[in-house]
C-alpha cells in the first residue's frame, strides 16, 4: 500500500488548505483519500466516527470503523459526509476519520497511534480484498 500525504505546507485560508489537499490526492491517482483526524467538544464526547457519501466510501468506512473499534473505541456510527469539501471535491471515494476525541481522558489514554495507524491499514486492505473479490460480471453457479 502506498501513502500520498496531502497536507499543504502553505496555505492563504482553511479553503485554500482544502483545495490544495483535493488537488493534491486528484493528481495522485489514488484509489482512496483518507483524512484523519481527532474530535474535541466538552470532555465528555468520546468514541470513534467516520463520514463518506458515495457507495465504495460507505463500504470503506464500515471496514475502517470495525477495527478501530476493535481497540476499544466506541463506535459513533458512520455518518453522510457530504457537506464536508474534501469528500465533494475529489475524484476518488473520500473518508473523514474522527479516530477519537483529543478532549476526552478516556480516548486519550486508550489512543496508542501504532495501534490505530495498524488498525486504519488493516481495515484499509480488508476492503480493497473484498472490493477485488467481487467481480459484478462473473455469474454466480448454482
Amino acid at each position: 500500500m502506498e501513502v500520498t500525504v496531502c497536507n499543504p505546507n502553505k496555505a492563504r485560508s482553511v479553503r485554500h488548505s482544502l483545495s490544495q489537499r483535493c488537488y493534491a490526492a486528484n493528481i495522485s491517482g489514488a484509489d482512496y483519500y483518507v483524512s484523519l483526524d481527532f474530535n474535541a467538544f466538552n470532555g465528555k464526547a468520546y468514541g470513534a466516527e467516520i463520514f463518506a457519501v458515495s457507495p465504495k466510501g460507505k463500504a470503506f468506512r464500515a471496514a475502517i470503523l470495525s477495527r478501530i473499534c476493535e481497540l476499544g473505541f466506541r463506535n459513533r456510527g458512520v455518518k453522510n459526509g457530504r457537506k464536508y469539501y474534501v469528500i465533494k471535491h475529489t475524484s476518488m471515494p473520500a473518508v473523514i476519520l474522527e479516530g477519537c476525541f483529543a478532549d476526552n481522558k478516556e480516548d486519550m489514554e486508550r489512543l496508542d497511534l501504532d495501534k490505530m495507524a495498524q488498525a486504519i491499514s488493516q481495515g484499509i486492505l480488508q476492503m480493497r480484498k473484498q472490493a477485488s473479490s467481487f467481480d459484478p460480471t462473473q455469474k454466480k453457479s448454482a
